[in-house]
């Protein structure tokens, strides 16, 4: 337990999804591609091997002693176990430079056997990296592993552009491309949560920025719904947080039955508020590149203050978090300055004359 807390995170956020009394404001941070940095890692080397993964998540919780560590499968998991091709930078996540197919008429060459541990050395990478953190912090604070989205899991495998027109001109083959990643994603979560981790669904390419909020409810919802209920059967929650605009598949995301809901910049905490705070757990979304990446000290305690302001009374509950993956190179005092800030002035029972 971290000096200026009084509950461990389990015992937090126990107590915050059971409606009882909790020290203050969980924190939930998403130190992913950036973890590497508390260990003195490159992202390559923190990628490299399931040791140097659990060490930069373990440095991160040492650090701040914040609720919750995020393995980070990653968005184009599913794409590379199944012939997609990566490049390798020393210092940034990878980007696909090479898909496993070119257009929905291929989907009947992928093989979800790729998807299984005995296969697949990235998805063993991460469940051993999980099981790690698991049996070192584990009963004092959660671990999670990102699973990516249907339709993000289905652009790990042909180029997005032409993806999305095929939802268009072929959607048939499109929805048969989403039952595999479906079925993939069910298969990534199967196999990662027996290391004792959570998982955390984050589908960017489903965002209103890219697709209509028409198209999300034909060819996204269904399969995420999906998704939820097979978590469910497996007696866990599972959050939910989709990129860029959203606002108009707000209701939609949360009748997945997701255990919480994060979103990105374009939404306000206090819309979301008022449209599902009634009905889920609300992560707030301070700004990861204005904010964090860009921004001063001073400009992370404000935003914090902000957020707690317009997110503490949401019905359901709110927790601190961030807008999306940080930046590598976000400057690690702004981010200890959130978890700071949190401690300072979020203490419960809430004051919000601290935060004006």
């Amino acid at each position: 337990m971290y000096k200026k807390d009084q509950m461990t995170s389990n015992e937090r956020m126990d107590a915050f999804y059971n409606g009882r009394e909790y020290d203050r404001c969980p924190v939930m941070l998403f130190v992913v591609s950036n973890a590497g940095k508390y260990a003195g890692l490159t992202h390559r080397e923190k990628r490299s091997c399931a040791k140097n993964q659990a060490a930069a998540q373990l440095a991160a919780y040492e650090r701040m002693r914040h609720d919750g560590l995020v393995i980070e499968y990653g968005l184009n998991g599913i794409g590379t176990a199944c012939g997609s091709e990566t490049d390798d930078p020393e210092d940034a996540c990878p980007s696909v430079v090479k898909w496993a197919i070119n257009s929905v008429d291929e989907v009947d060459k992928l093989n979800l056997s790729c998807i299984e541990m005995r296969n697949d050395p990235w998805l063993r990478l991460n469940y051993d990296a999980a099981s790690i953190c698991v049996e070192k912090v584990g009963k004092e604070v959660g671990v999670f592993s990102t699973i990516p989205g249907p339709l993000t899991a289905a652009a790990s495998l042909m180029p997005v552009d032409r993806l999305l027109r095929d939802m268009r001109k072929k959607p048939e083959k499109a929805h048969q491309l989403l039952r595999f990643c479906t079925d993939a994603a069910k298969s990534v979560i199967r196999e990662i949560t027996r290391s004792g981790c959570g998982p955390f669904l984050s589908d960017p390419i489903a965002s209103e920025t890219l697709i209509s909020a028409s198209t999300y409810r034909e060819f996204v919802y269904p399969y995420s719904k999906e998704l939820m209920d097979y978590v469910k059967s497996l007696g866990m929650g599972m959050g939910y947080h989709i990129c860029g605009k959203a606002v108009n598949i707000l209701d939609d995301m949360v009748n997945t039955a997701c255990g919480t809901l994060s979103f990105d910049v374009q939404v306000d905490v206090e819309d979301a508020k008022r449209l599902v705070g009634d009905r889920v757990p609300i992560l707030g979304n301070i700004d990861v590149v204005q904010t964090l990446l860009m921004g001063t000290v001073d400009d992370v305690r404000q935003e914090v203050k902000s957020q707690l302001l317009k997110g503490y009374d949401s019905p359901k509950g709110f927790i601190v978090s961030v807008s999306c993956d940080m930046p590598v190179k976000t400057p690690l005092e702004n981010i200890d300055t959130i978890i700071e800030t949190v401690r300072e002035v979020g203490q419960y029972p809430y004051d919000p004359g601290l935060w004006e």
